[in-house]
C-alpha cells in the first residue's frame, strides 16, 4: 500500500490501532539506512563504497579540526551544511546510538601540541567560529605546530596573517587531501589574525619574524 507524500506525518507514523499507518519517520528511516551503509560497508576494504566512505569521514574530520574517531565526535556547528554524514552523526546523539569506527583521526606534530579548533572553539561561536574554520582550512593548517618554523624558532608570517606560505611548509598541508577553499576576504584574514592573537597569546608585529 503507498501513502500519498501528503498525509499528514502525524498520521502515517502513529500505530494502525490509534488509525494512523504505523510507518517510521521518515527522519528514522534515512539514519537506519546510512547505519546500514557505514556498518554493511564500512569493514569491507575492497569496497569502493568502503573508500567513498572512509573518504567522507576523513573529510569531516579534516573540516571539524578536532582529534579523535569521526564517529564519536562532539556536535559542531561550522561544519558544511546539509551532507549526509553531518546528520547521521547529530542523529546518532539525538538517539543516543554509539559506532567505533577504524577510520583516522587528525594527527598532532609535537608533544603537548594544540589542535587549533579545539582552542578556539572555547572562544568563539556562530559565523564568526565558521569563518576562523574557513580560513584555517583555505592555509591547510590543523595545530599550533603548523605555525611555526620547521626550526620552531619563530611562527610564519603568511600564516598568521592568513596568505598561504611556502617557506615553511606545515606537516598538516602535506598529510591531508584539502578541499578546495575560496580565497578569504580582507575582513576574514583580519579576524583569523585576531583569534590567534587571543588564542596563542600572540604579540605579532608586522614585517617581521614573531617568536615563539
Amino acid at each position: 500500500m503507498g501513502i500519498v507524500r501528503t498525509t499528514p506525518s502525524i498520521i502515517a507514523t502513529a500505530p494502525p490501532g490509534l488509525g494512523g499507518f504505523g510507518v517510521l519517520s521518515f527522519e528514522i528511516q534515512q539514519l537506519i539506512s546510512h547505519l546500514n551503509l557505514i556498518i554493511l560497508h564500512g569493514p569491507d576494504t575492497s569496497l569502493m563504497t568502503h573508500q567513498l566512505l572512509r573518504v567522507t569521514m576523513e573529510t569531516y574530520t579534516l573540516e571539524t579540526g578536532i582529534p579523535g574517531d569521526p564517529a564519536k565526535l562532539p556536535g559542531v556547528s561550522y561544519t558544511t551544511r546539509n551532507c549526509w554524514i553531518t546528520q547521521t552523526l547529530h542523529d546518532m546523539k539525538q538517539y543516543n546510538i554509539s559506532l567505533s569506527s577504524d577510520f583516522e583521526g587528525l594527527s598532532s606534530w609535537c608533544h603537548d601540541d594544540i589542535f587549533i579548533m579545539d582552542r578556539m572553539r572555547k572562544l568563539y561561536s556562530g559565523n564568526t567560529l565558521a569563518i576562523i574554520n574557513k580560513v584555517r582550512m583555505y592555509l591547510r593548517v590543523v595545530t599550533w605546530s603548523d605555525l611555526v618554523s620547521a626550526d620552531g624558532s619563530h611562527y610564519d608570517e603568511n600564516l598568521l596573517w592568513g596568505i598561504q606560505g611556502h617557506e615553511h611548509p606545515s606537516p598538516s598541508r602535506f598529510r591531508y587531501r584539502w578541499p578546495v577553499i575560496p580565497t578569504p576576504t580582507k575582513s576574514e584574514r583580519e579576524l583569523w589574525n585576531h583569534s590567534l592573537r587571543l588564542a596563542f597569546e600572540i604579540s605579532i608585529t608586522p614585517g617581521r619574524n614573531t617568536p615563539l
